[in-house]
């Protein structure tokens, strides 16, 4: 997982490689300058599937000082 900032720079936020069905992403070192009007995005990168996992859900916390 990363976060992308106006689409063009990735910051990792964590590379995971595990089987379980809960997958916890941390990172409470990020320090990401971002200005007024900046965007971002949570950006994630899969392994190629035979067939696609169901039931993914997402959820995230972020906090902006």
């Amino acid at each position: 997982m990363s976060v992308r900032i106006n689409n063009t720079s990735d910051t990792l936020i964590e590379n995971l490689s595990s089987a379980n069905a809960t997958r916890v992403w941390k990172n409470e070192d990020l320090h990401i300058a971002v200005a007024a009007g900046d965007f971002f995005e949570i950006k994630t990168s899969t392994p190629m599937w035979v067939a696609g996992p169901i039931g993914v859900r997402f959820n995230a916390v972020i906090y902006i000082e």
